[in-house]
């Protein structure tokens, strides 16, 4: 058996019993090696037992963060007439040939081989090279047996060779899906790879500002520290100067919230991006003229 799959070898899970952030049916739930990997060894522990053969036992997505080893090879074909039969259990329809190769990663936990769509290859072998650092999506395919012979696999269904951008994209796009705590989790690897970047600082700024919204004031001060980093850090970045706007505005700090209005403007962010609502609410508590004349003194 091949390290990839003796690593996910394991009876039928319960998975109420271990933690729902890393582990539901998101596709592209961020998580560490080390939770994942700690995840299924826990998983062996429980004897749930009464299942048919290649029973639905559940799909977990992830995306995590990986070097690539380097090599390619097929997979097993014992291993690989088992996944196929898997996959098409879980499909309803023949599998075969949607994965046939297994890729080398090195990851917190040691080097594993991980299956990898067949329409992937051609662009990993174009893009990736031995040592390259990049961000894998893959899904946990699970069956289970009377016998206690049950076998989990990861298939790669996706990647970027970019693992920076790639978990940043992640990032946007589960908070603009209102999924909180992927998003953030995201922001908080953007951070320790690369503290110097100010967008992830204002993406922490900004979700004070939401959950501080309209009237806490402490949460409003958090928020507005921050973004005073992010706005250092990455100065020409227009949208933070909008964001702290609106926090200004509920400090009922309306000078400094102008000032901030006149530089997003002045750094591209369009006239359609601002609020209504919020400006009428700026201009009615400090009138733009006013703010303009007030500055001339």
């Amino acid at each position: 058996m091949k390290s990839s799959f003796t690593l996910l070898l394991i009876i039928a899970l319960n998975s109420s019993a271990f933690s729902q952030v890393a582990h539901n049916r998101n596709a592209d739930t961020f998580a560490e090696w080390t939770d994942v990997i700690s995840y299924y060894q826990k998983a062996n522990s429980h004897n749930d037992t009464e299942a048919s053969h290649f029973s639905y036992a559940g799909t977990f997505g992830y995306m995590l963060l990986a070097e690539y080893g380097g090599t390619i090879r097929a997979i097993e074909k014992n291993d690989l007439k088992y996944f196929n039969k898997l996959l098409s259990s879980f499909f309803g329809q023949n599998a075969e040939g949607l994965f046939k190769h297994e890729v080398l990663l090195n990851t917190p936990e040691g080097p594993i081989y991980l299956p990898i769509q067949e329409s992937l290859i051609t662009y990993w072998k174009q893009e990736l090279k031995k040592g390259d650092q990049m961000a894998v999506r893959i899904r946990a395919y699970g069956a289970l047996k009377k016998d206690n012979d049950t076998k989990w696999f990861f298939g790669i269904n996706s990647y970027g060779s970019d693992e920076y951008e790639y978990l940043w994209e992640t990032a946007l796009e589960s908070l603009n899906q209102g999924r909180k705590e992927n998003g953030l989790n995201c922001i908080y690897k953007l951070m320790e790879l690369d503290p110097t970047d100010g967008r992830n600082h204002a993406v922490i700024a900004y979700n004070y500002y939401s959950e501080g919204f309209p009237d806490n004031r402490a949460l409003m001060l958090k928020s507005d520290s921050v973004f005073e980093i992010s706005q250092r850090l990455s100065p020409d970045h227009g949208y933070h100067y909008y964001q702290r706007a609106l926090v200004k505005i509920r400090l009922e700090e309306y000078k400094a919230a102008w000032s901030n209005i006149e530089m997003a403007r002045k750094l591209g962010v369009p006239k359609e991006e601002f609020y209504e609502p919020i400006m009428q609410e700026l201009e009615e508590a400090l009138p733009y003229k006013q703010y303009l004349s007030d500055k001339k003194k």
